[in-house]
Protein backbone atom coordinates (compact mmCIF):
# COMPACT_ATOMS: atom_id res chain seq x y z
CA UNK A 1 0.00 0.00 0.00
CA UNK A 2 3.05 2.66 0.25
CA UNK A 3 3.64 2.50 -3.52
CA UNK A 4 -0.10 3.43 -4.18
CA UNK A 5 0.39 6.09 -1.15
CA UNK A 6 3.20 7.38 -3.25
CA UNK A 7 1.48 6.98 -7.26
CA UNK A 8 -1.45 8.99 -5.60
CA UNK A 9 0.96 11.70 -4.08
CA UNK A 10 2.38 12.02 -7.62
CA UNK A 11 -0.88 12.71 -8.83
CA UNK A 12 -1.49 14.92 -6.39
CA UNK A 13 1.60 16.85 -7.35
CA UNK A 14 0.72 16.56 -10.88
CA UNK A 15 -2.23 18.66 -10.44
CA UNK A 16 -0.85 20.87 -8.45
CA UNK A 17 2.11 21.68 -10.74
CA UNK A 18 -0.59 23.04 -13.30
CA UNK A 19 -1.32 25.80 -11.08
CA UNK A 20 1.10 28.13 -12.04
CA UNK A 21 0.42 30.70 -9.92
CA UNK A 22 -1.76 33.23 -12.32
CA UNK A 23 -5.15 33.37 -10.26
CA UNK A 24 -7.47 33.65 -12.84
CA UNK A 25 -5.11 30.82 -14.35
CA UNK A 26 -5.26 28.82 -11.28
CA UNK A 27 -8.86 29.01 -11.06
CA UNK A 28 -9.63 27.94 -14.25
CA UNK A 29 -7.09 24.08 -14.18
CA UNK A 30 -9.04 23.98 -10.65
CA UNK A 31 -11.97 24.17 -11.95
CA UNK A 32 -11.11 21.71 -14.64
CA UNK A 33 -9.93 19.28 -12.21
CA UNK A 34 -12.29 19.40 -10.08
CA UNK A 35 -13.61 15.99 -9.93
CA UNK A 36 -13.38 13.37 -7.06
CA UNK A 37 -10.50 11.35 -7.21
CA UNK A 38 -11.24 7.58 -8.57
CA UNK A 39 -9.82 4.58 -6.62
CA UNK A 40 -9.96 1.04 -7.94
CA UNK A 41 -7.72 -2.33 -8.26
CA UNK A 42 -8.73 -5.33 -10.03
CA UNK A 43 -6.90 -8.82 -10.08
CA UNK A 44 -6.95 -11.48 -12.66
CA UNK A 45 -8.52 -14.56 -11.63
CA UNK A 46 -8.74 -16.57 -15.24
CA UNK A 47 -6.16 -15.85 -18.22
CA UNK A 48 -9.08 -14.17 -20.88
CA UNK A 49 -9.50 -10.33 -21.57
CA UNK A 50 -10.88 -8.09 -18.54
CA UNK A 51 -13.00 -5.05 -18.79
CA UNK A 52 -11.47 -2.56 -15.86
CA UNK A 53 -14.71 -0.83 -15.50
CA UNK A 54 -18.13 -2.36 -16.47
CA UNK A 55 -20.13 0.94 -16.56
CA UNK A 56 -18.86 4.40 -17.92
CA UNK A 57 -15.93 6.07 -15.79
CA UNK A 58 -14.65 9.21 -17.43
CA UNK A 59 -11.37 9.86 -15.95
CA UNK A 60 -9.73 13.32 -16.82
CA UNK A 61 -6.26 12.11 -15.68
CA UNK A 62 -4.81 8.93 -14.27
CA UNK A 63 -2.15 6.27 -13.41
CA UNK A 64 -2.04 2.69 -13.95
CA UNK A 65 0.17 0.53 -11.70
CA UNK A 66 0.25 -3.16 -12.31
CA UNK A 67 1.50 -5.32 -9.69
CA UNK A 68 2.78 -8.79 -9.00
CA UNK A 69 2.85 -9.94 -12.34
CA UNK A 70 2.84 -8.16 -16.02
CA UNK A 71 -0.36 -7.76 -18.15
CA UNK A 72 -1.37 -6.78 -21.85
CA UNK A 73 -3.29 -3.75 -22.03
CA UNK A 74 -6.02 -3.04 -24.92
CA UNK A 75 -9.67 -2.61 -25.61
CA UNK A 76 -12.20 -4.75 -26.78
CA UNK A 77 -10.73 -6.50 -29.74
CA UNK A 78 -7.37 -6.88 -28.68
CA UNK A 79 -4.69 -6.33 -25.51
CA UNK A 80 -1.09 -6.21 -27.09
CA UNK A 81 0.44 -3.70 -25.29
CA UNK A 82 2.81 -5.07 -22.30
CA UNK A 83 2.98 -3.93 -19.07
CA UNK A 84 5.65 -5.31 -16.54
CA UNK A 85 4.75 -5.92 -13.19
CA UNK A 86 5.32 -2.33 -10.99
CA UNK A 87 5.40 -0.39 -13.91
CA UNK A 88 3.09 2.57 -14.47
CA UNK A 89 1.85 4.73 -17.35
CA UNK A 90 -0.49 7.79 -17.04
CA UNK A 91 -3.15 8.87 -19.72
CA UNK A 92 -5.62 11.72 -19.98
CA UNK A 93 -9.23 11.59 -21.11
CA UNK A 94 -10.64 8.45 -21.14
CA UNK A 95 -13.16 6.48 -19.90
CA UNK A 96 -12.13 3.37 -18.49
CA UNK A 97 -14.38 1.04 -19.06
CA UNK A 98 -13.08 0.92 -22.21
CA UNK A 99 -9.85 -0.55 -20.74
CA UNK A 100 -8.96 -4.18 -20.87
CA UNK A 101 -6.47 -6.03 -19.30
CA UNK A 102 -5.41 -9.84 -19.28
CA UNK A 103 -2.48 -12.04 -18.08
CA UNK A 104 0.62 -11.31 -20.34
CA UNK A 105 1.67 -15.11 -19.38
CA UNK A 106 -1.08 -17.83 -18.88
CA UNK A 107 -1.99 -18.76 -14.84
CA UNK A 108 0.30 -15.70 -13.69
CA UNK A 109 -2.72 -13.07 -12.36
CA UNK A 110 -1.67 -10.29 -11.85
CA UNK A 111 -3.04 -6.92 -10.19
CA UNK A 112 -4.24 -3.53 -11.95
CA UNK A 113 -4.36 -0.46 -10.19
CA UNK A 114 -6.28 2.76 -11.21
CA UNK A 115 -5.53 6.05 -9.60
CA UNK A 116 -7.40 9.01 -11.08
CA UNK A 117 -9.19 12.52 -11.38
CA UNK A 118 -13.02 11.83 -12.27
CA UNK A 119 -13.83 14.51 -15.20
Amino acid sequence: MADLKHYVLRLGLFLKFRDIGDSARAERVAHYFSGDTYVNSDTATVDTARRFESEETKLADFIVVVKTKGQLFGDVSGQTYPVAADDTFGLTKVDISTLYFKNAIAGENGTVHILGVRE
